[in-house]
């Protein structure tokens, strides 16, 4: 990844320890769920020699594995502000993340959740590449769940993607070991 992309991850890092949010962008793209590879692997085989792939090169049929974990910004530029609209999300986001379809960010999520995904949507459109997410899902009572989550921006323009792919995996907050080093490198053990 070029420099100049990695101080957008940096910068996030930076702000969600000063915060204590729950999780941290990974600039190494290291997913370890399968679903979020193949969305990784799809993103780059569709982009192919552009910068970005089109929304419309996605279809249900090539996300077929992953679909119920997907959901779709659409991104807007107002006044010179960026807001994020949900297009579509997956069965198994609208168990986590009811009723929010059709819907802008900054209208129906209450704050600090809205501070926070605003900040990791706008890494991956300032960055313009994909991102990596990882560490503890915290969404209204929600925090029994780690989470691993990629984000891709899409579109023609390059200097200003018209929406982002977001391929969300959950699974329970266990005191296995694959948790304990979770929770080990992002320190979150505090928050």
């Amino acid at each position: 990844m070029a420099p100049e992309r990695n101080k957008f991850f940096e910068e996030y890092n930076r702000l969600a320890e000063l915060a204590g949010w729950p999780n941290r962008l990974d600039p190494s793209l290291a997913f370890e769920s399968p679903d979020l590879r193949a969305a990784l692997a799809l993103w780059r085989r569709l982009a192919g020699t552009r910068e970005l792939p089109l929304r419309t090169d996605l279809t249900p049929k090539l996300m077929k594995s992953f679909l119920p974990k997907v959901a779709i910004m659409d991104v807007l530029r107002e006044n010179g502000r960026t807001r994020f609209r949900i297009r579509v999300t997956g069965t198994a986001l609208e168990r986590n993340f009811s009723g929010m379809t059709g819907k802008f960010l900054d209208e129906c999520l209450p704050e600090p959740f809205r501070t926070r995904w605003d900040a990791t949507l706008n890494v991956s459109l300032q960055a313009r590449s994909p991102a990596r997410t990882f560490g503890r899902m915290e969404f209204r009572d929600q925090t029994y769940l780690n989470i691993e989550t990629f984000y891709a921006p899409m579109g023609a323009d390059a200097s200003a993607p018209d929406s982002i792919l977001i391929v969300v995996h959950t699974e329970p907050n266990t005191a296995d070991a694959k948790s304990a080093r979770v929770s080990h490198v992002l320190d979150i053990s505090r928050t």
